[in-house]
């Protein structure tokens, strides 16, 4: 499978030498789940983007930007992914911006930011899910959610704080709101720097939490799977 990485942030210098953009932290995920991917990279924020003939399914990397912000490399990307014939997943901005294309609703969390580990529940167990699981642990960082899923999505997964965790339009789109690309060092590293932002007090609470065992490695095999299977 031809797989293109989207990227949709730039984390800055000191970031990028330590952990990479967040299209090289999806590149290192995809690639331990999957060693003989092709992929490719395009960059959402100085484009363009590629047509659909030179790659088979893409993955839309997260942000700090939102969804429904009028940013015109925001409107390119959606307008491109509301044309693209090719599978997509998306994960947290690119979760938000697929449900956005395609006609849900997204806004900021009635509760605020999501941090550190959750641990979400299985909705809809699907074809492309390799092991069956009730529950799935997962990095969250995130102060935007969706609202309402466009119209014949599917919920996949969902959390107390977070309703419309994740969703499959069958055989056009996958959208996680979690991090499975994300390890704990960088979860703390983005909590640490965005204090001030965020109240101090729900920064040290979800500290702690990021030493807790997450089924990253699982959310990737099933991102590829869905790729794979909806071509």
């Amino acid at each position: 499978m031809r797989l293109l990485i989207i990227n949709c942030d730039d984390v800055g210098a000191a970031i990028q030498n330590a952990y990479g953009q967040y299209g090289d932290m999806l590149e290192r995920a995809m690639r331990r789940a999957a060693p003989d991917l092709e992929i490719q990279h395009a960059d959402a924020l100085t484009g363009p983007l590629p047509p659909a003939t030179e790659f088979d399914a893409a993955l839309i990397s997260g942000s700090r930007a939102d969804a429904f912000g009028n940013d015109l490399w925001i409107r390119r990307l959606i307008e491109w992914v509301q044309h693209v014939d090719r599978p997509l997943a998306g994960i947290c901005f690119g979760h938000q911006l697929l449900a956005q294309a395609f006609g849900g609703q997204v806004a900021r969390a009635p509760e605020g930011w999501g941090l550190g580990y959750q641990s979400v529940t299985v909705l809809t167990p699907r074809p492309w899910m390799s092991e069956p699981i009730r529950t799935i642990g997962v990095l969250v960082s995130h102060q935007d959610q969706v609202l309402r899923l466009p119209r014949g999505a599917i919920p996949i997964l969902s959390a107390p704080y977070c309703p419309q965790f994740s969703f499959e339009i069958p055989g056009v789109a996958l959208g996680l709101q979690g991090h499975p690309e994300f390890d704990a060092g960088y979860a703390r590293l983005l909590m640490e720097r965005r204090r001030g932002i965020i109240d101090g007090a729900r920064i040290d609470a979800a500290i702690p939490t990021l030493a807790t065992p997450t089924d990253a490695a699982l959310l990737n095999r099933w991102l590829l799977t869905f790729l794979r299977t909806a071509q």
